[in-house]
C-alpha cells in the first residue's frame, strides 16, 4: 500500500464550507478578458497581466469552474484558508490593541485562531518545546491522505476509476477511516497476492534470548551534509569488526565469550542533537519494539548525551558505553545512570596532573585557580577531593567568575600566598591574562612550576598580548594531554591493525559496468552500513590501504573496539547468571565484574 497527500478531499466530499466556497469562486466577475489591468494595493504589479508581454494575461473565467471543484486547483482553497488564518491573526491584535510584530502575529495566529474553511478545520499547533519548537506553526488536523492500492472490486463504488482511501489525521492522533460517501465499507481484506497477511514483521523481530541478544550501535559515517565521515565510519568498522570475532566461535580471537548466544545489532546514525533524539528512540523501537540490552556509541558530546537522555528517561534503562565522548557531564552518576565510558572524560586530566604532582615532583602546597563552570569544578574534584595520589595544600584556591576581566586581585592572592606551583583550570584567554599580568610583577617564568590542561595551554598561547615574551613566560608550564594514540604503539594495538588491515573490502565495486556502494545492512534490516540510505554516497573502507603501522587508523576506532567487547563481557556475565537481563542488572555487572586487558590496555569501571 501506498499513501499521497489527498488535498483537495474537503472540496471533493463537499463539506459545507466547501460548498460556501466553491458557490462563492464560480460568481466572481471574469478577469481574463482585456488583460484586466487591476494591480496591487501599492500599484507595482497586475494582478491578472504579464506588464513585460502584452497580451500575456492571466485572468481567469471563474463561471466555467464546477460548482463540485473538480476542474480546480487543488491548492487553491489553501491559499484561501491561508489568508484568512492570517486575517484572523491580525484581527485578533487589533481587537486586543496590540502592536502589529511579526511575533505579536505568530502568537496570535497560534493560540487565538481556529475555523473551519473550504479546507476543513484550521487551526496551527504550539510546537514541542523539548524538540525545540518542532511543528510550530504547522496545521494541527484536517491533514488529508489517500491510501492508494485497494483491490478496487472490493473498496470502490465504480472499480473503473482510481480510487482511495481517506485518513484525516487529526491532531489528537486518531484516525478516521471508512467513509461512507466515499467508499463501501467491507469486512477487513489483504491486498496481497494470496489474500492473506502479509508477512510485515522486520527481520530478527522474534530472534530474542538466549539464543540471541539485541544491541544497539550510534555511529554517523555520514555527517549532517551527507558527505562521508571517515572517523566515525572507523569506529563502525571497529564495531562490526568486534561483534564479528565475537560471533564467530572458531577463530581463537573470543571463542568462548557469549558462546551459545549471537549478537545482532540495530544501527541508528545521528548528526546533532534532534537526530540523536530519534536515533535514541528508534533504538527502543528496534526489532519490531522489542528494542535493545545495550548500546555502543561512537558519537560526538551533544548526540550521545542526547541518546543518553532518551535511554534511560520514562522508566527505560538501556546501558550505554561511549568511545568518543568525554563530556564531563558524563561523570554525573545521577543523571547519567546507565552508562560507562572507554574513553575518559575531559576532567581526567586532572588525575594525570595530580600524579605528576604528587608522585614524580613531589609537591603538596600549590595554587589553585579555576574557572567557576562544570569544567572547571570537575577539574578541582578530580584534583582534590578525589585525588588518586594525594591531598594537595591549597595555599590559594581561586575559583574565577566567567563574567570576570580584572584579574590583578588574583595575582595579588598568587603573590602574597608564596606558592611557586600553580595550577591553573580556568579558559586560555584567562591564564593569558593571569600570566602576563603576574609576570609584569615578577612572578612565573623561571622559578615557579605551572600545571594545566591541553586545552588551556593551546589556547593560552594564541591569546597572548602582541610582543608578549611567549617564551619566557611559558617557561616552567607543563600540560598534560590524552594521548590516544599510545595503543597503536603497543603489541595488542598491533595484532589490531594486522586484523584490520585483513577485512574485507567495503568500498566501492562495479557491478554490471556501474560502480555502485557495499548494500550490506544491520541486523534490523533498518540501516545501510557502509552507504548512504538512497545509496548516493559510499562510506565503505578498502582496508588493505591502511599502512601497516596503523599510523593512518583513528585511534578510536580501538577504543570503540573494546568499548564493543566490554559491553559483550557484560552481557555474557550476566546471561550465565540466570538474572534478568535489564538495564539495572546490566549496569551492576558491567561496573562491578568487567575487567579485562583490551587493545588500548587494561580497561574496568568505577
Amino acid at each position: 500500500l501506498g499513501q499521497k497527500f489527498w488535498p483537495n478531499y474537503y472540496i471533493l466530499t463537499q463539506s459545507a464550507a466547501a460548498v460556501t466556497f466553491m458557490k462563492k469562486w464560480t460568481k466572481q466577475n471574469s478577469t481574463e478578458s482585456a488583460c484586466d489591468s487591476i494591480m496591487d494595493s501599492d500599484g507595482n504589479y497586475y494582478l491578472y497581466q504579464n506588464s513585460s508581454k502584452v497580451g500575456s494575461c492571466v485572468g481567469l473565467n471563474f463561471s466555467s469552474y464546477s460548482l463540485s471543484g473538480t476542474n480546480l486547483n487543488e491548492y487553491t482553497a489553501y491559499t484561501y484558508d491561508a489568508t484568512y488564518l492570517l486575517a484572523y491573526g491580525i484581527d485578533a491584535l487589533l481587537k486586543n490593541n496590540k502592536t502589529l510584530t511579526g511575533e505579536n502575529i505568530r502568537f496570535a495566529a497560534i493560540n487565538n485562531v481556529s475555523f473551519t474553511g473550504p479546507t476543513g478545520p484550521v487551526s496551527l499547533q504550539k510546537g514541542k518545546p523539548e524538540f525545540n519548537n518542532y511543528a510550530r506553526g504547522s496545521r494541527g488536523g484536517a491533514i488529508t491522505y489517500r491510501i492508494l492500492n485497494f483491490k478496487p472490486t472490493l473498496y470502490a463504488t465504480n472499480p473503473s476509476e482510481p480510487y482511495g482511501v481517506a485518513l484525516n489525521v487529526q491532531s489528537t492522533g486518531a484516525i478516521i477511516g471508512c467513509n461512507r460517501k466515499l467508499q463501501n465499507c467491507v469486512s477487513l481484506y489483504m491486498n496481497t497476492l494470496n489474500g492473506r497477511f502479509a508477512n510485515g514483521y522486520p527481520p530478527n523481530a522474534f530472534s530474542n534470548l538466549p539464543t540471541y541478544v539485541k544491541i544497539g550501535a550510534l555511529f554517523a559515517p555520514l555527517d549532517a551534509n551527507g558527505y562521508p565521515n571517515k572517523l566515525q565510519a572507523e569506529m563502525l568498522a571497529a564495531f562490526t569488526m568486534a561483534i564479528k570475532e565475537i560471533n564467530n566461535k572458531k577463530d581463537g580471537l573470543s571463542d568462548n565469550l557469549l558462546l551459545t548466544t549471537t549478537i545482532i545489532f540495530d544501527l541508528e546514525i545521528a548528526n546533532g542533537y534532534l537526530d540523536a533524539l530519534t536515533s535514541g528512540q528508534g533504538l527502543l523501537d528496534a526489532f519490531y519494539y522489542s528494542g535493545v540490552k545495550g548500546v555502543v556509541s561512537g558519537l560526538p558530546n551533544t548526540e550521545s548525551l542526547a541518546t543518553h537522555n532518551i535511554l534511560s528517561s520514562d522508566g527505560n534503562q538501556v546501558f550505554q558505553i561511549d568511545s568518543f565522548a568525554s563530556d564531563d557531564a558524563l561523570t554525573d552518576g545521577s543523571n547519567y545512570e546507565f552508562k560507562a565510558q572507554i574513553v575518559p572524560v575531559d576532567s581526567y586530566e586532572a588525575a594525570a596532573i595530580n600524579e605528576l604532582i604528587c608522585n614524580y615532583f613531589g609537591y603538596s602546597k600549590v595554587a589553585f585557580i579555576s574557572s567557576n563552570d562544570e569544567s572547571g569544578q570537575a577539574l578541582l574534584d578530580k584534583m582534590t577531593i578525589y585525588g588518586d595520589y594525594c591531598v594537595l595544600d591549597l595555599l590559594v584556591n581561586v575559583i574565577v567568575p566567567l563574567s570576570e576581566t580584572d584579574y590583578t586581585g588574583i595575582v595579588s592572592d598568587i603573590e602574597s600566598s608564596g606558592a611557586k606551583v600553580i595550577i591553573l583550570f580556568i579558559s586560555g584567554s584567562t591564564a593569558a591574562s593571569i600570566l602576563e599580568l603576574g609576570y609584569a610583577k615578577g612572578l612565573f617564568g623561571e622559578g615557579f612550576q605551572i600545571f594545566t590542561t591541553s586545552s588551556t595551554a593551546t589556547n593560552m598561547i594564541r591569546s597572548f598580548s602582541d610582543n608578549t615574551d611567549v617564551e619566557a613566560i611559558m617557561k616552567g608550564v607543563i600540560y598534560a594531554e590524552f594521548w590516544s594514540e599510545y595503543s597503536l604503539l603497543t603489541e595488542s594495538g598491533k595484532s589490531f591493525v594486522s586484523r584490520w588491515r585483513q577485512q574485507t573490502y567495503r568500498g566501492q565495486s562495479l557491478i554490471n559496468g556501474i560502480l555502485q556502494c557495499d548494500t550490506s545492512q544491520d541486523d534490523a534490516g533498518n540501516t545501510y552500513l557502509y552507504q548512504s540510505q538512497n545509496g548516493s554516497m559510499c562510506t565503505g573502507l578498502n582496508f588493505n590501504s591502511y599502512s601497516s603501522d596503523g599510523s593512518d587508523i583513528s585511534p578510536y576506532a580501538l577504543y570503540t573496539y573494546d568499548a564493543t567487547y566490554a559491553l559483550a563481557r557484560g552481557l555474557d556475565k550476566l546471561i550465565k547468571s540466570g538474572l534478568s537481563v535489564n538495564g539495572e542488572n546490566l549496569r551492576t555487572f558491567m561496573l562491578s565484574q568487567v575487567n579485562f586487558t583490551g587493545v588500548t590496555g587494561y580497561i574496568d569501571f568505577e
